[in-house]
């Protein structure tokens, strides 16, 4: 498109060139020979520059284009999205779809958001990028879910004999990877995995129970005396209907061979 622009300007400026080689008034020469001259300059700068003013121009329409649906919360048009990032390397792509994102967040436009973490998704493919994307889940999701982030596992444990030094416990997707969505410890008999005691955010409490996901809990009890071990699974639909509170009793505990 630049290359037709700088042609086009460079053929019209042809005309005072022929005007400047007929006309006989050498005083009248000096305004058609300032014009070839200007007119020469913007042919050679829209040929050789990508930011020209034409070009800056266009890419203001599409972030104007692009705010004024944020502004209104509508779902952002992928060509305008894949024209503001043409020109961009992958960092760059990272980090202005971001930075729109947040700002989306930050006026409540989550249609707007969810449409900028679409376009993410399918310009954003390498492994690299795959924490951002999930942290920009994980606040379009909060932004969503605000009710959630207060879930919480409450496990109290009954054990004769023991005096307790450490009281842990990890939940994690039965049918997933073996990384905590929620882990903590106590030194008490009461133990609360909460929202907060993810491992990787995004992959946490609420993200199983948006999921219905079957969660599987891991509990160690270190006593003064010896170790005592045991595991249980709750339903998703369980975790999604209520705030879970266990009671595990003496006969539950198994002994951790030393």
């Amino acid at each position: 498109m630049l290359v037709f622009i700088a042609t086009s300007i460079f053929i019209v400026a042809l005309f005072p060139i022929i005007y400047f080689l007929i006309i006989r008034d050498q005083t009248a020469k000096a305004f058609p020979f300032a014009v070839i001259l200007i007119i020469s300059f913007a042919s050679f700068f829209l040929y050789f520059n990508k930011g020209t003013a034409i070009g800056s121009f266009s890419e203001y329409l599409v972030l104007t284009e692009i705010n004024q649906d944020i502004d209104v919360n509508a779902a952002l048009s992928p060509i305008a999205l894949t024209n503001s990032v043409t020109n961009l390397s992958q960092d760059e792509k990272a980090i202005f779809i971001n930075q729109l994102f947040q700002d989306a967040l930050q006026q409540n436009s989550l249609e707007s958001a969810a449409s900028l973490l679409a376009f993410a998704n399918s310009v954003l493919q390498d492994g690299e990028y795959q924490s951002i994307l999930l942290l920009m889940y994980a606040d379009l999701r909060d932004k969503r879910f605000p009710e959630l982030l207060q879930k919480f596992i409450e496990i109290k444990s009954y054990k004769n004999d023991c005096k307790i030094s450490k009281f842990y416990g990890a939940a994690f997707l039965t049918n997933g990877p073996k990384i905590p969505i929620s882990e903590s410890s106590s030194e008490a008999s009461i133990l609360r995995l909460t929202q907060e005691d993810y491992v990787v955010r995004g992959f946490d409490l609420v993200s199983a129970t948006l999921n219905n996901e079957n969660i599987t809990l891991s509990l160690d009890l270190v006593c003064e005396e010896t170790s005592y071990f045991t595991s249980l699974e709750i339903a998703g639909d369980e975790l999604l209907a209520n705030d879970i509170v266990l009671e595990i009793g003496n006969n539950a505990w198994l002994k951790r061979e030393q």
